[in-house]
């Protein structure tokens, strides 16, 4: 099959962005002549009016997914600062996909793994488009040039947070501080940006966006530290950019647990769903418990008269990625972690993001799941205690 030309600026360009190639594998006649008709006119002048599709630096058709792998080896070798998406009818085997297995036989497993290094997001075309685990997105054989254009749109983005951000880039603002979080109104903004991050990034079940809150409020927050990181704004305002937290088994903050009741109450459907969520997982006390069969790290924190924690929702406003923001939000989180002897530190991330976390001390667990209301496969990661004969029992 032929290469398209997406017909866009040099991607060397800075102010383009980070380019990303299109690799598109369809078997079925209908869905390659649907897939023709689209590469119109129409098409392409729309596409030119969003800027985040000015990206897009070339479409190529390929027979096979063998034929696939290789593209895509090919690309990741020789431009490896590019982003890149599959689309492809092959990706999941129908007979299984509605099944526990499907992840065990489906082509899409096979490219998770090969290219979890790499910044890589598919598209299964399908007849059920219904949120799979692992897949970035279900579109039907034959949707309409817009609703491709949304879906080409909603995976730039989610290549954004996949791909380091240009070289060059503006002064970073003066300022800028980390800090735990004050308040129920910050800890509302932050919510609203872990909302704003995750939808586009696919990782909000039906039933979470069906509450309507637009905040990501989980059961896990009330026993959780949250920091933020923020940029002064005109006068005395400042702008939060930044957030994570440090889930506890021990030493809990009750002024943080109150603010999460608040928010809960103030929007029923997401007061049920927490409900829902503790009584499903609370007991594991961290949610990485729940998502893995970390048996002996169990026993391990039962036992022990210090504190255990999970580092999670490490997020950093789009406007901000590139300034090693998120180092400073991590910094603090495990600065406050040895402050109150955390006795190990746990974690869940891509294995795109591995490498980041070793530098802080994690090792892998050498164990992956599926995290809860996530549907990404990721991978486990302990941190322990830097000189875990200094702990000091915290009540």
């Amino acid at each position: 099959m032929a290469t398209a030309a997406c017909n866009r600026p040099d991607p060397a360009n800075p102010k383009m962005g980070i380019p990303v190639y299109v690799v598109v594998c369809l078997q079925d006649v209908d869905a390659r002549r649907h897939w023709k008709m689209l590469q119109s006119d129409e098409f392409t002048r729309r596409v030119e009016k969003i800027p985040e599709l000015q990206r897009l630096v070339e479409v190529k058709e390929v027979d096979d997914l063998v034929e696939a792998e290789e593209r895509l080896e090919k690309l990741f070798k020789e431009t490896p600062d590019c982003g890149a998406m599959l689309i492809s009818d092959e990706l999941l085997d129908t007979e299984v996909a509605w099944h526990p297995e499907w992840a065990h036989t489906s082509a899409l497993k096979y490219f998770r793994d090969h290219f979890a290094r790499d910044p890589y997001v598919s598209v299964a075309v399908c007849e059920n488009p219904e949120r799979i685990p692992d897949v970035d997105l279900v579109i039907k054989p034959d949707p309409s040039v817009l609703e491709w254009i949304k879906c080409f749109r909603l995976l730039v983005q989610r290549l954004a947070y996949f791909i380091p951000p240009p070289k060059e880039l503006p002064p970073p603002p003066k300022g800028v501080y980390v800090r735990p979080l004050a308040n129920l109104d910050e800890l509302r903004a932050a919510l609203k940006l872990r909302f704003q991050v995750y939808e586009i990034m696919g990782y909000l079940e039906n039933r979470f966006l069906q509450t309507g809150s637009d905040l990501e409020l989980r059961w896990c927050d009330r026993i959780s530290r949250h920091y933020g990181l923020f940029i002064p704004d005109v006068g005395r305002r400042e702008t939060l950019a930044g957030t994570c937290r440090l889930i506890l088994t021990k030493a809990t903050d009750d002024d943080v647990a109150g603010w999460c009741t608040k928010i809960a109450r103030g929007n029923g459907g997401l007061g049920g769903l927490l409900h829902y969520e503790q009584t499903l997982m609370a007991s594991f006390k961290l949610p990485i418990f729940h998502t893995m069969s970390l048996n002996n790290e169990m026993q391990m924190e039962g036992y022990s008269d210090f504190p255990w924690a999970e580092l999670s929702r490490v997020i950093v406003h789009p406007t901000w990625r590139g300034y090693k923001f998120a180092k400073q939000l991590i910094e603090l989180a495990l600065a406050h972690a040895n402050e109150i002897k955390v006795e190990c530190t746990l974690l869940e991330c891509l294995q795109l993001h591995q490498g980041l976390y070793e530098k802080y001390g994690f090792q892998v667990l050498g164990q992956r799941g599926q995290v809860e209301g996530v549907g990404k496969t990721m991978i486990g990661m302990r941190r322990p205690a830097p000189d875990p004969s200094t702990a000091v029992a915290v009540t």
